[in-house]
């Protein structure tokens, strides 16, 4: 995969190729005899069937659903996000180093079951990793997303007393930029204008990690350099994963 992170090894097992590594890590849970080890994530996701046939747009909101409600079933905040943003991406050694990041256990060798170091318990359904064998064309019916709220500014234009207000200071945002390759995570706080870009620079400048081998996410979904942490829905206080690509070897 040219990620060397882990030593990619071909196992058979069906039709299933399997990534494996050549260590593994206990887990709390393990006290219980249900759990022992742990393995790298499958490349391929597990195979299933709608009890009624799906289109993209109904399961992409299936999966908004389980997602935004994933926090209330226990467990911690920030490895819910890190398990979408594993599973919401395409590459298999990115989805590792997020998971590697956060120091999850992944008994089953992929992300339906996965526990944390505390021993807490995640299970996430096969419609967040992967299309049913069932999914149909939706352009037949194709409409109209609900439309998202547009931000608007409050008050009439008829209230001439609000150019009197006094000038409000710009909101700040304090964000934690945890790195896929030590775990350690790297305070930022700034303007909310601020752009994927401007967090890679200053990890550059912190860390001296190059900004072409940075990759950012935030509730399971990759922040392009152009965009703003407004646009992202970055708040305050939250995790982002930056999941940190090896250096390339060049010969001498």
């Amino acid at each position: 995969m040219g990620n060397c992170c882990f030593r990619p090894i071909q196992e058979t097992g069906g039709d299933e190729t399997v990534v494996a590594g050549s260590h593994s890590r206990s887990t709390t849970a393990a006290a219980s005899g249900a759990v022992v080890g742990n393995k790298l994530i499958f490349t391929k996701p597990p195979a299933w069937a709608s009890d009624a046939p799906l289109t993209r747009g109904q399961l992409l909101s299936k999966r908004d659903d389980f997602w935004d409600t994933s926090p209330s079933y226990g467990g911690k905040p920030e490895i819910w996000q890190a398990l979408r943003a594993a599973a919401e991406t395409e590459d298999v050694a990115t989805a590792q180093a997020i998971m590697d990041a956060v120091n999850v256990t992944l008994p089953a060798g992929n992300l339906t079951l996965v526990y944390d170091e505390l021993g807490n318990k995640y299970e996430i359904p096969p419609y967040c990793l992967s299309e049913p064998s069932n999914l149909v064309d939706e352009t037949w019916q194709a409409g109209p997303l609900p439309a998202a709220e547009s931000p608007q500014a409050s008050g009439g234009g008829d209230d001439d007393g609000a150019g009197t207000c006094a000038p409000v200071a710009a909101p700040q945002v304090a964000v934690r930029l945890r790195l896929s390759t030590t775990g350690e995570d790297v305070e930022w706080s700034g303007p909310p204008t601020a752009t994927t870009a401007d967090l890679k620079a200053f990890l550059q400048k912190q860390r001296g990690l190059g900004r072409e081998r940075l990759r950012c996410f935030f509730g399971g979904r990759l922040l392009v350099d152009s965009q703003t942490l407004e646009a992202g829905r970055v708040t305050n206080d939250v995790v982002l994963i930056v999941a940190v690509a090896a250096p390339e070897t060049r010969p001498c």
